[in-house]
C-alpha cells in the first residue's frame, strides 16, 4: 500500500511540474501568465459579488443543493459516466493490475486519487460559491464533502451492479429512476394543483424538501447542505462530522463488497481514454459509428482535383460519427428563437439578428472541428496523397461551414417566422453567413497550422488554458478586421448608390476576396507544417 501512496504523491508532482514546465520558453510563460490572469477574471467577479452584494439566504442553498446532489447522483447511475468512479487508465491498468496488489488496495489508491483531484475542484468552487456560503471555510469544505459523497455513491453502485448481475443492475437503474420521478410528482402535484399561478421553482423545491418522499431521498444529501450552509464554524463542524460518518459507511461498503471490478474497470478506463482522445481531435466524444448512422450517406462530390473526396469524408464523418452533437447544436439553434421571444427580447432591426448568427459562429466555432484541427494525426496521409496543396486546403473548409451555414439558417427561419421579419431577411443572412463561416474557418484554421494544439486543456493546465484565450483572441481580432473591410466598403457603396441590395452585394463580395486572400497563407502554413515536429502531444 505503501507504494501506491507513493505513486500518488509522484502523480500529484507530475501534474504540478507538467503544469509549469513550459514556462520556461516565452511563449509557455505567455501562455502560463493569460491562463492565470483569465482564470482571476472568472474567479474575481464571484468572490468580489460575495462580499460587496448580499450574500444569499442559506435557506435557498438548504432547499437547492441537496436536489441538485440527487439529481447528479441520479444522472451518474442510469449513464455510463457512473463507470468514471471505478475507472483506470490504460497505463494503471497494465502496471498495478498485474502488480502484488489486492483489488482493496487498488480500490484505496483510486479512492485517494480522487480525493486529491477532489480538494482541487473544491478550491474553485469554494470561490465561485462563496456567495452561497456565510464563509470560505464551510464554502471548501462542503463542496469537498459532497464531491466525495458522489464518488463513493457512484463506486457502491458500480460495485452493486458487479455482485448482483449486468441484468439485476440495469432493472434496478431503471427502477431507481422510476421511483424519483414518482416521487417528484407526487410531491410537486399538490402544488401545481393548488396554485392559481405558475409556482417557481424554489417553491417546488421546498414544497419537495417537505413532503415525506422528498425527506427520504434528500436525507443523505441534506446534510452536506447544512455544512455548506452553516452560520458558524461550530455548527460546520458537527454537521462535517455528520456527513463524514456517511462517508466512512459508504467507504466500509465499498469495501466490504470486494466485487470482481476489475475487468470492468479497465474497459471504462479504455473507453474514456479513447473517448478524451477522441474528443481532442474531433470536438466529438462519439466513437463508434452505429447501424443507422452507418446508412447515412452524403453524395459523392465532383473530384474537383481531389478536393471533393476530401471535403466528401469530412461531411460524412460530421454526418455519421458526430450525429448525437449535430442534433444538439441544431436544437440550440432552433430554440434561440423561441427562449429570446420568451425573455422579451424583440427584433426590431436586422443588427440583433446578424448579432445572433455571429454569436453562435463564435461560442460553436470550436467544436465544428471537421477540418486541419479534427485531422491533426492524419495530416501525414494529406500530404502523401496526390493532392495539390490548394485542393486540400481549400477541401478542408468545406464541411465546417457548411454545417455552421445549415445552423445559421435554423436560426435565421426561427427568428423571422417567431418574429414576423421579410422573407428577404433569410436570403440576405444565407449570402453573408456563407463567406463570414469561409473567412471564420480559415482563421481557425491557419491559427491551428501556426499554433497546433489539441482540442482542449486539461484541468490544472494554466498553459493550455492560455493559449485558447490567445487563439480566441487572434481570431477575435482578424474577424473583426475582416468585417469591419466589408462593412466599410458596404457604407461606401450604399452611400454612392442608395441602395442596401448593392451594399450587401458590396460586403459579400468582399468578403469572399478575403477568403480567397487568405488561402495562400493556408497554403504556405500547410506545406511549411512539419509533422515529426508540429503535431502536438496527447
Amino acid at each position: 500500500m505503501r507504494a501506491l501512496m507513493l505513486l500518488n504523491w509522484l502523480n500529484i508532482r507530475g501534474k504540478l511540474r507538467r503544469s509549469v514546465r513550459g514556462a520556461r520558453s516565452v511563449k509557455g510563460a505567455l501562455f502560463l501568465a493569460l491562463g492565470v490572469f483569465v482564470l482571476i477574471l472568472w474567479i474575481g467577479p464571484a468572490v468580489l459579488s460575495a462580499h460587496v452584494v448580499q450574500r444569499s439566504d442559506p435557506q435557498r442553498t438548504l432547499v437547492i443543493l441537496p436536489l441538485i446532489l440527487l439529481a447528479m447522483f441520479v444522472s451518474n447511475l442510469v449513464t455510463s459516466a457512473g463507470e468514471r468512479a471505478v475507472a483506470f487508465a490504460p497505463a494503471e491498468v497494465d502496471l498495478l493490475f498485474a502488480g502484488p496488489f489486492t483489488r482493496r488496495q487498488l480500490l484505496l489508491y483510486k479512492i485517494t486519487r480522487s480525493a486529491v483531484a477532489a480538494v482541487t475542484v473544491s478550491l474553485l468552487f469554494s470561490a465561485l460559491f462563496l456567495r452561497y456560503a456565510s464563509f470560505w471555510l464551510a464554502a471548501f469544505v462542503g463542496s469537498l464533502l459532497s464531491l466525495l459523497l458522489l464518488q463513493l455513491l457512484g463506486m457502491a453502485a458500480v460495485l452493486v451492479g458487479q455482485t448482483v448481475g449486468e441484468r439485476a443492475y440495469t432493472r434496478g437503474r431503471k427502477l431507481a429512476l422510476l421511483l424519483v420521478v414518482l416521487a417528484v410528482a407526487v410531491s410537486a402535484a399538490p402544488l401545481l394543483k393548488s396554485s392559481d399561478a405558475s409556482p417557481s421553482f424554489f417553491g417546488i423545491a421546498s414544497h419537495l424538501r417537505d413532503s415525506i418522499p422528498g425527506k427520504v431521498l434528500l436525507a443523505p444529501f441534506v446534510v452536506y447542505a447544512h455544512v455548506l450552509a452553516a452560520r458558524d464554524v461550530a455548527e460546520m463542524a458537527r454537521w462535517s462530522g455528520a456527513a463524514l460518518a456517511i462517508l466512512v459507511a459508504l467507504l466500509a461498503i465499498v469495501l466490504v463488497l470486494d466485487a470482481q471490478y476489475l475487468e470492468l474497470s479497465a474497459a471504462a478506463g479504455q473507453r474514456l481514454h479513447d473517448r478524451i482522445q477522441h474528443a481532442r481531435r474531433t470536438g466529438s466524444t462519439r466513437l463508434r459509428t452505429s447501424a443507422g448512422a452507418a446508412r447515412l450517406r452524403v453524395p459523392m462530390l465532383p473530384r474537383l482535383g481531389g478536393a471533393g473526396p476530401i471535403a466528401w469524408r469530412q461531411l460524412t464523418t460530421a454526418l455519421r460519427q458526430s450525429r448525437s452533437l449535430l442534433i444538439l447544436l441544431l436544437l440550440i439553434s432552433l430554440a434561440a428563437a423561441p427562449a429570446m421571444y420568451a425573455g422579451g427580447v424583440r427584433l426590431a432591426s436586422p443588427n440583433t439578428l446578424a448579432g445572433m448568427a455571429v454569436w453562435l459562429s463564435f461560442m460553436l466555432a470550436n467544436t465544428l472541428r471537421f477540418d486541419f484541427r479534427g485531422d491533426v494525426d492524419h495530416i501525414d496521409v494529406l500530404k502523401a496523397l496526390p493532392v495539390a496543396p490548394s485542393a486540400v486546403v481549400a477541401a478542408q473548409l468545406v464541411a465546417p461551414v457548411m454545417v455552421m451555414t445549415v445552423l445559421q439558417l435554423v436560426l435565421f427561419a426561427g427568428a423571422i417566422a417567431i418574429f414576423h421579419l421579410p422573407a428577404v431577411y433569410l436570403l440576405t443572412g444565407v449570402m453573408l453567413a456563407l463567406p463570414l463561416n469561409a473567412l471564420m474557418f480559415a482563421v481557425e484554421n491557419l491559427i491551428f497550422l501556426l499554433f497546433p494544439g489539441r482540442y482542449a486543456a486539461g484541468p490544472g493546465d494554466l498553459q493550455g488554458f492560455g493559449r485558447q484565450m490567445v487563439v480566441f483572441l487572434l481570431k477575435l481580432i482578424a474577424m473583426m478586421l475582416g468585417a469591419g473591410v466589408a462593412l466599410g466598403t458596404a457604407a461606401v457603396a450604399y452611400r454612392q448608390s442608395d441602395s442596401r441590395a448593392a451594399a450587401i452585394a458590396t460586403a459579400v463580395v468582399v468578403l469572399w476576396l478575403e477568403v480567397v486572400a487568405l488561402l495562400p497563407l493556408l497554403r504556405l502554413a500547410y506545406l511549411k507544417y512539419d509533422v515529426s515536429a508540429d503535431t502536438p502531444a496527447e
